[in-house]
Parts: structure tokens; C-alpha cells; sequence
């Protein structure tokens, strides 16, 4: 696992969940998996999106870079966040979704920023998630 490992969560991808035409996850859900695990790290590092918002932060995607290296079909997977970093308004977190024998599935390079809701424009961290984000920096 790399170094710079912060947070890792399992999911149970269900036949349903997989498309009927090629027989494995769509694009689209897996993106969506993605999404799930870092609202799962934002909960783990105690900063759930809910308490963010109330504070008027919204933490918005800005960029994502995704690499499909295999399939993926019914079955269960890890989903991981590693190398996080803050980079002046930028927050930059690699994301990997794999097979239960750790095989790469998905790779993934996420871009977020913070919006304030009252000025619509993008803005530092606030001082709560850089310390929630750099204690799981250390963890890692």
C-alpha cells in the first residue's frame, strides 16, 4: 500500500449495479464510487460534507483524471484515498479501486476546491478541514 495511504472502505458491487450490454460496472456508478469513499473519508476525519455546508464551504470537484485498467463486475472491492495534499485553494487526493487481491482496477487523480455559498467563489480550506486533513496526512 503506498505510504501515503489516508483511508480505505469495501463495497459490495451487486448484479444489479452492472450493465446489462457489457457486463461490467458502468463509467458512470464507478465515478460514483469514488464519490462515496471520499464523503467516507470526509466522515472519518470527523468533517462530514453535512458540517461543512451548514458553515457555508462547499467542497466542489474541480478536476478528475480516471485510469480503467480492468473491469470490474459483481463482487466485492476496496476503495482507497491516499496521497492527500492541500496546494494553496487546491486539495489534490489519488483514489484506487481494487480487487480483493489488491489488482488496480481504477486509478484516480481528484481536483476539489472550496466555494463559499455567499460569495460563489472559490477559497482556502477552512482551518477545521486542514487539521482534519493533515492529522490523516500524518496517519498515513
Amino acid at each position: 500500500m503506498n505510504q501515503n495511504y489516508c483511508f480505505e472502505t469495501s463495497y459490495q458491487i451487486q448484479e444489479k449495479e452492472i450493465d446489462n450490454v457489457y457486463k461490467h460496472a458502468h463509467h458512470v456508478f464507478i465515478v460514483e464510487l469514488l464519490e462515496r469513499c471520499r464523503l467516507d473519508f470526509l466522515r472519518a476525519i470527523e468533517l462530514p460534507s453535512e458540517m461543512l455546508i451548514a458553515q457555508d464551504y462547499y467542497l466542489v470537484l474541480t478536476r478528475i483524471e480516471i485510469s480503467f485498467l480492468r473491469e470490474l463486475r459483481a463482487g466485492m472491492v476496496l476503495i482507497t484515498c491516499h496521497n492527500p495534499r492541500i496546494k494553496d485553494k487546491q486539495i489534490i487526493l489519488e483514489q484506487k479501486i481494487s480487487n480483493l487481491r489488491r489488482k488496480s482496477a481504477v486509478e484516480a487523480k481528484v481536483e476539489l476546491v472550496f466555494i463559499r455559498g455567499s460569495t460563489r467563489r472559490a477559497t482556502h480550506p477552512p482551518k477545521d478541514f486542514v487539521k482534519g486533513f493533515c492529522s490523516a496526512i500524518i496517519k498515513a
